[in-house]
């Protein structure tokens, strides 16, 4: 943080995605999610050193606190993510390695869509490819979502769900719960 070549928001920034498929690279994803908690710390260090210079430590800390808090999430998130890469970088299985490749990056580009402190990472055209990218993942992901929500190994008692039983019988189940 204290390089002077360092500058937030242009030193190290990610160079932006072209197409929404960009954002199916994992690698790039923890790019940009590294940079954004970059930003963020040196953003949080700023302002909290500025308010330190015109009242108490505890005081800036204080009123620094929700500028923290996101930082500490942005950072939390990005260590999500890398470890979330590295299980997938250990599976054998090639096709379990895709499906968990894609919702690997479903799970960072919900965050994209959904988190703070994207301002100045991302603009309005790099946000319209990341909505792409998501509409296309639950596309890719239909046809693994049983066996997705099978892996949990949730039995049907635990859920208390009519619908989705392993026996099968979605439409006696529902007709007996509507019926109570």
């Amino acid at each position: 943080l204290k390089d002077p070549a360092f500058v937030p928001g242009q030193s190290g920034r990610p160079t932006p995605a072209k197409s929404s498929r960009d954002f199916f690279d994992l690698d790039y994803l923890a790019t940009i999610f590294r940079y954004r908690a970059l930003i963020a710390a040196v953003d949080a260090a700023g302002r909290l050193q500025e308010r330190q210079k015109t009242m108490s430590s505890a005081e800036a800390w204080n009123k620094s606190a929700l500028c923290l808090f996101a930082t500490a999430k942005s950072h939390s998130y990005y260590f999500m993510l890398t470890k979330f890469m590295e299980i997938i970088a250990g599976i054998v299985d090639p096709a379990v390695r895709s499906v968990m490749s894609k919702l690997a990056a479903l799970f960072a580009l919900t965050n994209v869509l959904e988190g703070q402190q994207w301002a100045g990472v991302l603009d309005g055209g790099q946000f319209a490819l990341v909505e792409t990218a998501v509409e296309d993942l639950l596309a890719l992901l239909r046809p693994d979502v049983v066996s997705l929500v099978d892996a949990f190994d949730f039995p049907d008692r635990a859920l208390q769900s009519a619908i989705g039983r392993f026996d099968g019988n979605v439409y006696e189940a529902l007709y007996e719960s509507a019926s109570k």
